[in-house]
Formats: C-alpha cells, sequence, structure tokens
C-alpha cells in the first residue's frame, strides 16, 4: 500500500513583490516560494534586484523604499515589518557579505557566542565550532574577528545564523570576498547544516529541517549547493526551475550568457556539481 506523505511546508513566500525608490522600480512583481528543507538560489548580476529582495524578506530595506505584495515567512505576513517588530517564528537569520559588519571587532568570538545563544560552556563552544569545520577551536575562542581569516569568520557568521533558531537562512553573496579554498569550506559548512540529518544530530542546533536563499551572481558555485534556481534581470524573474536543468538547458537569453559565462572557466566546460553531504 502506498503511503502518501504530505507535501513540504512552505517556509517563504514571495508574492507580487515590487520594491519601489520615489517612481523608480526596484524590484518588479516577483514571486516564489522555498519550501522546509529547499536549497533555492537568487542569481543575478549587481543592479539585477537580488539583494533588495533578500532585504525585504529579512526586513532590513531602507525605510525609503516602498514595499508592494507580500513577503510570508512561516505563515506570518512581513512585508511591511522591519526585523525587530517581527513575531520570532516569523524572523529570518541572515549571513551578509562582509562578515567585518556582522562581529564585534572588541569582543572575543567566545564571549559573542556565549552572549548569543544559551551554550555557556566551553565544551559546548568547542563542539559548536568544530561543526562549523573550523580547526583550532581552543583557540578561536579567545581571538578577535580581526585575527580570523574572512572564511573562518564566514563560517562564524553561519553559526550566529543558526544559533538564533530561525529555519530559513539568507545567505547574501556569502562567498564573493573569499578565495577559492574558502569558498569550498563556506559551500561544504552551508550544505552540511541545511541536511536535516545534519541539523538533527547536533544539541546546539534546531532539529526542524533548515531552508537557504543563497543569493549569488556565480551559477558556478550555486550550481555546488543549490536544487533550484531563480534568475533575475534587471528587477525580473526571467526564468527559475531545477537547477541542472536550467545548466543543461537555459531557455532565456540572460541565462544561457551566465551558464556560458561559467563555462569559460572551466577548461572542460563541466560545471562543479552538488556534492554528498559528507564529501
Amino acid at each position: 500500500m502506498a503511503v502518501n506523505f504530505p507535501p513540504p511546508r512552505c517556509t517563504l513566500s514571495v508574492q507580487n513583490l515590487t520594491l519601489f525608490l520615489d517612481e523608480k522600480v526596484l524590484v518588479d512583481n516577483i514571486s516564489f516560494d522555498v519550501h522546509e528543507g529547499e536549497k533555492v538560489c537568487l542569481i543575478g548580476a549587481s543592479g539585477s534586484g537580488k539583494s533588495l529582495t533578500a532585504r525585504a524578506i529579512n526586513g532590513t530595506l531602507a525605510p525609503y523604499i516602498d514595499v508592494a505584495g507580500d513577503v510570508i515567512v512561516n505563515g506570518v505576513s512581513v512585508a511591511q515589518q522591519p526585523v525587530l517588530a517581527r513575531r520570532a517564528e516569523a524572523r529570518v537569520a541572515t549571513v551578509f557579505q562582509d562578515t567585518f559588519s556582522a562581529l564585534n571587532p572588541l569582543m572575543s568570538v567566545g564571549k559573542q557566542l556565549s552572549l548569543s545563544t544559551n551554550v555557556h560552556s566551553r565544551d559546548e563552544l568547542l563542539a559548536l565550532l568544530k561543526q562549523m569545520q573550523l580547526k583550532d577551536a581552543e583557540s578561536l575562542l579567545s581571538r578577535l574577528p580581526s585575527e580570523l581569516s574572512g572564511g573562518q569568520r564566514q563560517r562564524l557568521c553561519i553559526a550566529f545564523g543558526l544559533l538564533s533558531g530561525a529555519n530559513l537562512l539568507v545567505a547574501d553573496e556569502p562567498t564573493t570576498a573569499l578565495d577559492v579554498l574558502s569558498q569550498q569550506q563556506v559551500i561544504k559548512v552551508l550544505r552540511q547544516c541545511c541536511d536535516d540529518h545534519a541539523c538533527s544530530h547536533s544539541e546546539y542546533l534546531h532539529a526542524s529541517p533548515l531552508s537557504l536563499l543563497f543569493i549569488t551572481h556565480d551559477i558556478s558555485v550555486a550550481a555546488q549547493l543549490c536544487d533550484r534556481a531563480i534568475v533575475m534581470q534587471d528587477g525580473k524573474i526571467v526564468e527559475q526551475g531545477a537547477l541542472q536543468d536550467l545548466l543543461s538547458h537555459p531557455q532565456h537569453p540572460y541565462t544561457q550568457r551566465l551558464v556560458k559565462a561559467a563555462h569559460q572557466v572551466f577548461s572542460d566546460t563541466k560545471l562543479p556539481q552538488k556534492q554528498a553531504v559528507n564529501a
């Protein structure tokens, strides 16, 4: 007898979202969903509206930006609400490109972690840092953010995002400022944390599947992490679908240019593929 499982719950629903500055349309009537446990990338060049969309989702839009349409997080309408006005279940964890602005430069890593969560013992903090693939975790606890590499700071920011308890993580260009090795480390950590089994095995992180909205201009990076892609150009969604389908058979001319540019980076014309969690 076949077992009918319920469809994945919708963690994020963006509905006819339009963002204005005076009379200029910055984001034009876009709609998409992200379901529980899904890893979705929002791809586009600078000025495409992808980061503005991320700010509308996490509640950090500038007050002079006018909003039409809706953003629904875990069933709660939040399009008109700044982050501090949102109910706890409608808050979104965010990882930004600029790690320096996200961390207190005058406070040690261990102190910042202790203040942001109920994890206080040194052993618990060490376990958390090791889960973020941070080596020499013992010495990291006593160091300042300026003493860490860019990749280490970014993985630390991912840890803060997960410790917030939010089940939706928006990562806005988290690998752009990193070298290739650090990029791979950050992608691996994001991949592990988005896997429901990886998160459920840690008493420090939430047990529910984590949904990821990954903002990037680099489709070759997204190909290593995400299941589905949404392509933006000039404030509009021009194409969306399974990422591997978009890589194999891009339909819109802009998506075709993105894929062609990514292929030119790899001499064998084969883009990196999403790997298993324990890779």
